[in-house]
């Protein structure tokens, strides 16, 4: 150079020549040999650099853990310095020199076992000339991912999800779930309690450095349980109507049925599998009031778990007499399926076009009906069970219907005498609509008939008939419609 910073004597090929620039700047360095046994006509090598006083920081921008072996590290340089990436295994302080580095920004790690290890890593910008003068960048370690699948202590499905890292420079955590952000957390493990069993998650983990530095930890699958004993049915309303016995029932929202198995008992007998249903409610199309049925229900959720057997249910059966007075005896079964029980019952009564005649509250199971009724002789009745929880609705039970009998009063003889005592025979009743009567002597002749509900006066053409016995036959409809036919004797007396 025409005036060289130095001049060095030939010795060997392994030359280090140091010149000290000041200030700091842009400077051309121009090399040329020359051979002194010859002549002078080496060509120059002319390189432009910069000068620095100090080496600048290098920064770590983002770790990406790629599949269980490999990484991607993506980092800031400067051009013109030889850098020395340095590992750590399992901590953030005992770093050793994996790899030099020059001219690049990022680099692929392979032959990791991120599953079994978590590595730190960080950049050194080495002067080669005062070591102690090297700069040392920010640390980035992977984070080893572990979610796992466990249950609550009541048995309900979550997962945990926890990384292990070096805690050196973390500001904080993101979980990311099924690919989109879920959650920031300071620490880990963090629990994800927003699960449902039998359902996948996949949890990856970002750990987030000062400066907007981050490691992506590799993605974890797993697929949640849950061991929680479903809540079993024990509030089931149960009505009676003419297509059966309907079942209604609430369904506790902490769990989801896979279907109901509805099991049957007759008579008291043991509870067996009957049918099975969706959903509420359900109609029992074989319900009978003599059979005595009664009803448990319970599920499989969608966890595989069976329920708790619920309570049984039993809806109210009504029977009751009808006497030869046309006294009517009831009697029900206590309603049984509401887990707070009976406030009351209530009892009604209706007339042949379905018209409430009566309703009456009731404390006990039974009731007779003996206040005499000469317009209703068809009659039914319904018993409605009331529960202490008004969310529960109503029991209706079966309809009782009851027909009472005409019942026919007539006597046994008669003087027609005109002394307005005893002078006619009639045969009467209750709830009578029509009646035909025929009198008969004993060879089978008639001597009177009347569909007008009029006596007998013992005349025959209009001529005053023997004493004697003779036959009577009624023939007659009722309230009911029912037609029917009676026949007996009456003794015809003549002082």
């Amino acid at each position: 150079d025409a005036s060289p910073d130095f001049i060095l004597p030939f010795s060997n090929n392994i030359l280090t020549p140091t010149f000290t620039y000041v200030p700091a700047g842009t400077y051309t360095a121009s090399v040329r040999g020359r051979d002194v046994n010859s002549a002078d006509n080496c060509a120059s090598k002319t390189q432009p650099f910069t000068t620095l006083a100090t080496l600048p920081t290098p920064s770590i921008n983002t770790l990406t853990s790629v599949d269980a072996a490999n990484i991607a590290l993506d980092f800031t340089t400067a051009v013109n310095i030889q850098y020395r990436l340095e590992i750590a295994l399992n901590n953030a302080t005992t770093f050793q020199i994996f790899k030099t580095l020059y001219g690049v920004t990022t680099l692929a790690v392979t032959d990791l076992k991120l599953d079994e290890n978590f590595y730190c890593f960080r950049l050194v910008a080495y002067d080669l000339c005062t070591p102690a003068n090297s700069k040392v960048s920010n640390i980035v370690c992977t984070n080893r991912l572990v979610a796992t699948a466990q249950t609550d202590v009541t048995g309900g499905a979550q997962n945990l999800v926890a990384s292990n890292t070096a805690p050196t420079g973390v500001a904080s955590y993101s979980i990311s779930r099924g690919g989109n952000p879920y959650v920031t957390v300071g620490s880990t493990p963090f629990t994800d309690v927003d699960v449902i069993c039998k359902t996948s998650y996949c949890y990856r983990v970002t750990t987030n450095y000062g400066g907007g530095k981050t490691s992506v930890s590799l993605e974890k699958c797993v697929t949640s349980f849950a061991t929680r004993i479903p809540t079993a049915i024990n509030d089931v309303t149960a009505s009676v109507a003419n297509n059966g016995a309907t079942l209604t029932w609430t369904q506790d929202p902490l769990f989801e049925p896979l279907g109901y198995t509805v099991r049957r008992s007759s008579a008291g007998g043991a509870f067996a599998p009957y049918s099975t249903t969706l959903n509420s409610p359900y109609t029992d199309i074989g319900y009978a009031t003599p059979g005595k049925f009664c009803y448990t229900l319970d599920y499989v959720d969608k966890c595989d778990i069976p329920s708790a057997a619920g309570v049984p249910i039993c809806p109210v059966q009504l029977t009751g007499v009808l006497s030869a007075t046309n006294s009517i005896s009831l009697t029900w079964s206590p309603y049984e399926g509401w887990k707070n029980g009976v406030k009351n019952y209530i009892l009604e009564k209706y007339d042949i076009q379905g018209v409430l005649i009566q309703s009456t509250t009731q404390a006990t199971t039974n009731f007779v009906d003996d206040v005499p009724d000469p317009i209703n002789q068809y009659v039914r009745y319904v018993v409605r069970a009331i529960p202490n929880d008004p969310a529960m609705g109503e029991s209706k039970s079966n309809e009782l219907p009851f027909t009472r009998n005409a019942n026919l009063y007539f006597p046994t003889a008669f003087t027609p005498n005109n002394d307005l005592l005893n002078d006619g025979f009639i045969v009467s009743g209750q709830y009578i609509v029509k009646i035909k009567m025929t009198i008969f002597d004993r060879w089978g002749v008639v001597h009177f008939s009347s569909e007008k509900n009029e006596p007998w006066d013992g005349t025959s053409s209009g001529k005053p008939m023997p004493a004697s016995a003779y036959v009577w036959k009624v023939d007659i409809t009722d309230r009911a419609n029912r037609t029917f036919s009676e026949e007996g004797t009456i003794a015809l007396i003549r002082n």
